[in-house]
């Protein structure tokens, strides 16, 4: 009975050890994207601020031939 108690007790600490490697990565993937997300969420508005700019700017003059 102690021996299976021991073992179950054992296989639950590694159960621990092996979840808490997943949460830790999980929280470092999240932490990733988040400032991957908070870069595009710029770069859109950089783009948005951009293309507003570009409706009041004259067209660019074409050669024609």
């Amino acid at each position: 009975m102690v021996q299976e108690l021991t073992k179950e007790r054992e296989s639950l600490s590694q159960d621990l050890v092996d979840r808490a490697g997943t949460i830790k990565r999980l929280i470092e993937d999240n932490n990733n994207l988040s400032v991957r997300l908070g870069m595009l969420q710029r770069e859109a508005q950089e783009l948005d601020t951009l293309n507003r700019q570009a409706v009041f700017v004259d067209p660019p003059q074409r050669d024609t031939f």
